[in-house]
């Protein structure tokens, strides 16, 4: 949406180093000033919950900050990633026209629910009021977004590959046999991945500077929401203001890093940084490796 020319809030956790790179306009991290600012404002409202015992969770908090912060500075697009779950997650203040669910594992089973189906019901509420809800979920996880919600748009690798000669697949293992958008990966170029996505309107292929066939998924979520932000009548995101939408999304994904996510900080003896904290994300891990 930037390389587009549009305005774009991130938030986004947890943080690696400074807690000012959860909220990022334009690729820039919220100033110091803002935070202390932010701080001086509530700071007597947060002692009065807090004397109540019903202080604001920190997650609360830096999300009323990043609200806060992508209405100062007027941005077109702001993209919310939730925290814990979806029902009950502070960014379920927002009202959002378009929300996507990329993959479900095991994570916050205390609060969330013991199973894969359980937490992605919960996520699930993150649907918009009338828009389909992206997902690239499987199996299990997949069943539970549909008993949720009855318009789902889903994102896959499918029976097989985009160009039908069985090879770089971006393999499902459960997802539908023909999803709505459909992904390829055709492997590693160095340390850039080549990524396909075919979605109705439109078939998108560059190299990601991220590595793994989850990825090229990630990637065809990533459109099919910038597609629904194209096609939001209202809004000042419409197709006539963004000219030659599929080179924009090509290069925004070429442009595309992700600190912490499988970074390769060193080649030689190899050296690579990865955040995978939960099931999921350290068999995704091995499987890159």
């Amino acid at each position: 949406m930037r390389e587009a020319g549009l305005s774009v809030g991130l938030y986004t956790s947890p943080h690696l180093e400074d807690v000012r790179e959860r909220i990022r306009v334009d690729g820039r991290k919220i100033s110091r000033a803002a935070v202390a600012e932010f701080v001086a404002d509530i700071e007597t409202y947060a002692t009065e919950r807090a004397a109540d015992g019903a202080s604001p969770t920190f997650f609360e908090t830096v999300t009323a900050l990043a609200l806060r912060e992508f209405d100062r500075q007027e941005v077109d697009v702001a993209v919310l990633e939730v925290g814990i779950g979806g029902r009950l997650d502070a960014t379920s203040v927002v009202d959002p026209v378009a929300s996507a669910v990329t993959a479900v594992t095991l994570e916050h089973t205390d609060v969330l629910g013991d199973t894969v189906a359980e937490i992605a019901r919960d996520l699930a509420a993150v649907a918009p009021a009338d828009a389909p809800l992206i997902t690239a979920a499987t199996d299990d996880a997949l069943a539970g977004i549909h008993e949720e919600v009855d318009d789902v748009l889903t994102v896959g690798a499918g029976a097989g590959n985009l160009d039908g000669n069985g090879e770089g697949d971006a393999t499902d293992n459960g997802g539908p046999d023909d999803p709505d958008v459909r992904v390829a990966y055709g492997g590693r170029e160095g340390l850039e991945g080549a990524v396909t996505v075919e979605t109705p309107a439109r078939t998108v292929g560059t190299r990601l500077p991220l590595l793994g066939a989850h990825q090229a998924r990630n990637a065809g979520v990533a459109t099919a929401l910038v597609e629904q932000l194209l096609d939001r009548p209202g809004l000042a995101v419409v197709s006539d203001d963004v000219p030659d939408a599929t080179a924009a999304l090509e290069r925004g994904m070429r442009n595309a890093h992700w600190p912490g996510r499988f970074e390769v900080m060193g080649r030689d003896p190899l050296v690579v940084l990865d955040g995978a904290h939960n099931p999921g994300g350290c068999e995704t891990l091995v499987e890159v490796l």
